[in-house]
């Protein structure tokens, strides 16, 4: 009799680990710390923005082809795009499109440019600062003249370029302890190349 016991009990709790462990493995894993927070390959240790950064792997991966290129952005579509119709191209979540970009430009917002040195130095939207997110701290002093109620917008190559989040992050993390309290800061969905495609103000013009 004791050993039916002890077996009816090993199934009963057999029964009850069974359960508790099918009802654990549905919910899903959260990670909490530095570790689980993506960084950006450009700024090593700058977190991306998970509201906003694309990482390049997640980009062109749920882009069904046929869509509306004015509706779901397709940085294929974007290539062959003829310039006229360039401003409005649909870009990822949480950016601007070039068409309303320009519109900022006419009114006098402030541009960064948050590619490298070398591309910057090629070629820049006309009255672009040069900001990446490794020189914020040490160029702030650059930004103070500049109205902080005015839009700013920053860009880079478009698409998957991540390097306009980090520059984001950092002056909204930082800008108010460096005197720069921007109120409006805007990410441009595509690049500078597209910008010059486009007609738009470079600093190339006058070359």
């Amino acid at each position: 009799m004791p050993t039916i016991i002890r077996a009816v009990a090993l199934v009963g709790l057999a029964g009850v680990v069974g359960v508790g462990h099918s009802l654990t493995r549905e919910r899903p894993i959260r990670l909490a710390g530095p570790a689980a927070v993506p960084t950006s390959p450009n700024d090593p240790g700058l977190p991306i923005d998970p509201d906003g950064g694309t990482t390049p792997a997640e980009i062109g991966t749920d882009t069904p082809a046929g869509d509306d290129p004015f509706e779901v952005y397709d940085p294929n579509a974007v290539m062959l795009m003829p310039a006229e119709d360039l401003l409005r191209a649909a870009v990822l979540d949480d950016m601007i499109r070039l068409g309303e970009a320009a519109e900022l430009y006419d009114q006098g917002a402030l541009f960064l440019d948050a590619r490298h040195e070398d591309e910057y130095l090629d070629g820049h939207i006309a009255g672009a600062v040069w900001m990446p997110a490794s020189e914020v701290f040490a160029r702030a002093s650059e930004l103070l003249a500049h109205d902080p109620s005015m839009p700013v917008v920053i860009y880079c190559t478009g698409g998957s370029c991540d390097a306009s989040h980090n520059t984001a992050n950092r002056l909204l993390n930082y800008g108010p302890d460096l005197g720069l309290d921007f109120a409006d800061i805007r990410i441009m969905g595509l690049g500078y190349d597209e910008w010059k495609r486009a007609g738009l103000p470079t600093s190339e013009d006058d070359g």
